[in-house]
Order: structure tokens, then C-alpha cells, then sequence
């Protein structure tokens, strides 16, 4: 599997991952009192009036009405554009619509209604902020892989976007990779897709890269795991492959961590010379993850980055 087939767009992810897999989770993960997912509509609307339009994604409920969801990644709400979705939607299916929206942005309300008298429409707000990503986290961590469910895959793919004042959004987001390696094969791979396609959007591009790369080594470990079952290998042998793996990924994990912090340095700070680049080349897994990553994001100087790194 190329690295270049993980997908860069969430909505890919959203419709095809949890429309087919996290049906009567999704609905359940939201709080939602309406009937379950039956079946996804095509994400694409074409029309006349508004040529053609992509919206995020489009379920069928159990009721015959549609469930349409949309992500948003600022603060600022788009409740014309998602008048025009409902409409298109309603008018190409004849069907009543419910629109949900998903923030991603770290705020915690928006406008829910938008009323122009004869055009009325009204949101369901959803903030990923009002969720506890430090409980989640720890809780996450101490499940055990064969009590894991498809709930918990959508809390790890939502994890980075949750309120946690200790870590950063790019450190939760890897620490969902990390997390999710010891998963059951099946929910690795949901769990992976789900974390690719929503941190693919969301999230600083260094970032991301080193999240993709890590994907990358898990769908590798995947099928190497398939084929020695199907090559009748001891469960022993399956596993110390696996660990093998696994201990090879964590060193492949520092090494990009590395490429991603001196890539984010470069561009907030420009150049680096040979000092800086050898500081950073010095650090630790746990180092970089936990106070390179997070300080570059937060400080507003080079010297004041520096002067929070381990002094050797």
C-alpha cells in the first residue's frame, strides 16, 4: 500500500468509513435522538441552480429522512452554504433533511438558526471541544484491546479535536497512532482510517505527514499479520513479528518526529543553523511529542523555543 493512498480528505473517510462500519455508533457517539443509519447517500449534488456541490456526508435514517453532516474547522458558521445543501438535498430526494454540524474549532457555541421568513433553517450544533480529552485519553488507555468497540474508534479519531489544556492537538493525534497499533487488526484499521482522514484536514501539515507515515507502517503490519496467518505460523511467532514491527515504527516514529519539529521550526522561525538543527536531533521520543511539538506551536521567538529545551 502506497502512502499516497491514505486518503488527504476527510469527507472521503466520513462517507465511506462510517457510513458502512459506525452506522448505530455514530448516531449513539453524538447524542442524537433520531433513528439509526439505514444506509449513504452519494456526497455529490448536482444541480442546475448550484451546478454541483460537496457536502460532507449524507446518511439515510431509519424514519426515511436524510442526516446530513458537515464539519467546520472555525468559529465563524456557514448557515447559508448549509441552507443551500439542505435544500438541494430535500429538492433531489424528496425528503425531509436534518443538518448536523461538527466543530472542530476549539469553541464551544455558534449560531444554530438561520431565519429569512419564507427560508427558515435550523442546525444541530456539535462541538468536539465540550468533550473531555483527557479523561478520554485515559480512559482510551486503559481499555483493554478485547473489550474495544466501535465507539472507541470514533472517540480516538476525535480525540485531537476534544479539550485537553495539557497537550496539543497534534500530540493527541499521535498519540491515537500510537494507541491505536495495539487495537484488534479490524479496528486498527477503522480506527486508522478514521484518524487519517480527520487529522488529514485539520491538522498542521508536518504533522500530518509523520501521522500518514505511521499509518503507513500499520497497514503494512496488517498484512504481514494476515499473511502469517494464512502461512499457518504459531501464534508466538505471529506476535514477536508484530512487537518486531511495532519496536521498528516507535523508531521510525522519533525519527520523523524529529523532520516534523525542525519542518514546523523552519517555517514560524526560518532557517535553523547547525546548533539548533543538532539540539533537536538530541531529543527523545518523549521530548519531542511532549514539549517541542506543543512549545513550537505556542511560543513567539526561536530564543524562547530554545530556552525550553533540555539543555545538554
Amino acid at each position: 500500500m502506497d502512502q499516497q493512498d491514505i486518503p488527504h480528505n476527510a469527507k472521503d473517510i466520513i462517507q465511506k468509513v462510517v457510513a458502512e462500519i459506525l452506522k448505530d455508533t455514530l448516531i449513539e457517539w453524538f447524542g442524537l435522538e433520531v433513528p439509526s443509519i439505514i444506509s449513504v447517500l452519494p456526497n455529490h449534488l448536482p444541480t442546475v441552480a448550484i451546478h454541483e456541490r460537496l457536502v460532507d456526508s449524507v446518511f439515510v435514517t431509519a424514519d426515511g429522512q436524510l442526516l446530513h453532516l458537515e464539519f467546520q474547522s472555525t468559529s465563524v458558521p456557514s448557515l447559508d452554504r448549509f441552507a443551500h445543501y439542505a435544500l438541494s438535498l430535500a429538492t433531489t430526494y424528496q425528503r425531509k433533511v436534518r443538518t448536523l454540524v461538527i466543530y472542530t474549532a476549539p469553541i464551544h457555541e455558534a449560531p444554530h438558526l438561520m431565519d429569512y421568513g419564507a427560508v427558515r433553517l435550523i442546525v444541530h450544533n456539535i462541538f468536539l471541544a465540550d468533550k473531555d480529552g483527557h479523561a478520554t485519553w485515559n480512559r482510551l488507555q486503559n481499555t483493554p484491546a478485547h473489550a474495544w468497540t466501535t465507539y472507541d474508534d470514533l472517540d480516538l479519531a476525535f480525540l485531537p479535536f476534544m479539550s485537553d489544556r495539557s497537550t496539543t492537538p497534534e500530540q493527541r493525534a499521535l498519540h491515537a497512532v500510537e494507541r491505536l497499533l495495539s487495537l484488534p487488526v479490524d479496528h486498527r484499521r477503522f480506527a486508522g482510517a478514521l484518524v487519517a482522514g480527520m487529522t488529514s484536514t485539520f491538522l498542521e501539515p508536518a504533522v500530518v505527514k509523520l501521522i500518514k507515515e505511521a499509518l503507513h507502517m500499520n497497514e503494512l503490519i496488517r498484512q504481514l499479520e494476515e499473511e502469517a496467518i494464512e502461512r499457518g505460523l504459531s501464534k508466538g511467532l505471529q506476535q514477536g513479528l508484530q512487537q518486531g514491527l511495532q519496536q521498528g515504527l516507535q523508531q521510525g516514529l522519533q525519527e520523523g518526529l524529529q523532520q516534523a519539529a525542525l519542518q514546523l521550526m523552519q517555517t514560524r522561525f526560518g532557517s535553523l543553523g547547525p546548533d539548533v538543527i543538532a539540539q533537536v536531533e538530541s531529543l527523545d521520543a518523549t521530548q519531542l511529542q511532549g514539549l517541542v511539538l506543543s512549545k513550537i506551536l505556542d511560543v513567539q521567538s526561536l530564543s524562547e523555543l530554545l530556552a525550553c529545551l533540555p539543555q545538554s
